[in-house]
């Protein structure tokens, strides 16, 4: 990996280490580099087959336009055409539940979400769900076109109108680091577009949806019903997303290489977007 990767590693310095490979995270991998002034530094290498799915030219416009907000990692070197990154290194973890405070999640996601930004693009679910589905060469379920149609349904009728904040769109616990000295930091823009604040409320519930409802009570207490709707709906329309980037890893053979059954994944997020489905229809009567 050092030979593979010296061109860019000597954009630190050209006296470095790879201390180790930095768990988390299954679409890249990260590594911690330390040069011979002591300075740490996380090196990203993109996954195998993810240029299908990472527009890397709108990931750096992104980050420097957020960069005033000070609640990412400063970027020392992007490549845009092959989306290797090497960015300052945070001494901190991805925080537990022992250590999370759902407040101050609400105020770094608030710090993007009130900002006046124009990000580079919007999410387009809607036209991104078509896009992932082209990708992939097996048919879609009978389960899986009842749900996207119901989700169109939903998108149209109630969920649309509310795109209109900058948002991260991928903000699961993991894209979470919690710094030595307190501060939390949200990393991993590849995903960021317009869309609506909740979307990433959603994104918090990647590992148990019951993180989701939390931190949606503590970003906006009592929350309404509408709220609460929009909550399972973006997580519904998360799942369909992340069945068919599972469904095409596993097409391509990347289960074998990782050791990781993506069919068995993809088949879960569909039971899962079926769920959140079900939920949403309490808040909602669908016409």
């Amino acid at each position: 990996m050092k030979v593979l990767h010296q061109e860019y590693l000597s954009a630190i310095n050209s006296n470095y280490t790879i201390k180790e490979r930095l768990l988390g995270g299954m679409s890249n991998y990260t590594y911690l580099i330390e040069d011979n002034h002591g300075k740490k530094y996380v090196f990203r290498v993109p996954g195998d087959m993810g240029e299908p799915f990472v527009n890397y030219k709108t990931e750096k416009q992104n980050m420097e336009m957020i960069t005033y907000l000070e609640i990412n990692s400063q970027t020392i070197y992007y490549d845009t055409e092959k989306g290797f990154k090497i960015s300052t290194y945070i001494e901190g973890d991805v925080p537990s539940l022992e250590k999370l405070d759902f407040f101050q999640v609400v105020d770094t996601m608030k710090k993007l979400h009130t900002s006046e930004l124009s990000l580079s693009e919007n999410y387009n679910h809607l036209l991104r769900l078509e896009k992932y589905e082209s990708i992939c060469s097996s048919k879609k379920s009978d389960l899986y076109l009842e749900l996207k149609k119901s989700f169109v349904d939903i998108y149209n009728q109630r969920l649309d109108k509310n795109i209109n904040y900058p948002c991260h769109c991928d903000a699961q616990i993991a894209n979470f680091i919690l710094e030595d000295t307190g501060k939390l930091y949200l990393l991993d823009w590849e995903f960021a577009g317009t869309n609506d604040y909740i979307y990433d409320i959603a994104s918090f519930g990647n590992r148990d949806f019951n993180d989701a409802i939390n931190l949606l009570n503590a970003y906006s207490p009592n929350p309404s019903n509408d709220e609460i709707h929009r909550l399972y709906s973006w997580r519904m329309f998360q799942c369909l997303q992340w069945h068919n980037v599972a469904q095409y890893k596993h097409e391509v053979g990347l289960g074998i290489k990782l050791n990781v059954e993506f069919d068995k994944v993809a088949n879960n997020y569909l039971i899962i977007a079926e769920s959140m489905f079900k939920n949403s229809c309490k808040y909602f009567t669908y016409k």
